[in-house]
C-alpha cells in the first residue's frame, strides 16, 4: 500500500498486516492503526488491556469490521 507523507508529499511503503498479525505486533509494545482510521487513533497494550487511544485513552472494543480487515499498519515510526 502506498501512503502519501502530509509534510513532504513523498511516497512512503508501508506494509499492511491482517488483524491477528497486528495484535501479534501489539503484544510487542507497538501501537497499530487501520489506515483507514484518521492519524491519531490507535490501538495499543496499556495497562495489560487492549486500548485506544482516541481523544484519549479508552479500552479498545474490537469491532467485527475491524477484524477481518488487512489494512492494519504500524504508528509511531515502528
Amino acid at each position: 500500500m502506498t501512503i502519501f507523507s502530509p509534510a513532504k508529499k513523498k511516497k512512503v511503503e508501508q506494509k499492511t498486516m491482517s488483524f491477528p498479525e497486528a495484535i501479534a505486533v501489539v503484544i510487542k509494545g507497538v501501537g497499530v492503526r487501520r489506515v483507514s482510521w484518521p492519524q491519531e487513533e490507535y490501538g495499543l497494550l496499556k495497562d495489560g488491556f487492549l486500548t485506544i487511544c482516541k481523544n484519549g485513552f479508552h479500552r479498545w472494543i474490537i469491532s467485527d469490521g475491524d477484524m477481518p480487515a488487512n489494512d492494519w499498519v504500524t504508528v509511531g515510526g515502528n
